[in-house]
């Protein structure tokens, strides 16, 4: 049985880019970010203190 047959969408066209989001903080939108991500068949991540923000980005693009 298929994707398309257990009601999957399909894939989408070669070249269509990614969406990848990253949250700095408690007070961003982490709902919208997650769903954008979902979305655009990118990643999200999140960083809640200054001191991870560097280790978070780098793990992120790593994934998209």
């Amino acid at each position: 049985m298929g994707a398309a047959a257990a009601g999957a969408p399909p894939p989408p066209p070669a070249g269509v880019p990614r969406i990848c989001t990253f949250g700095i903080g408690t007070y961003c939108n982490h709902y919208f970010l997650k769903q954008l991500a979902t979305y655009g068949r990118g990643a999200f991540d999140v960083a809640f203190r200054p001191h991870a923000i560097q280790v978070r980005v780098n793990a992120c693009v790593c994934v998209c």
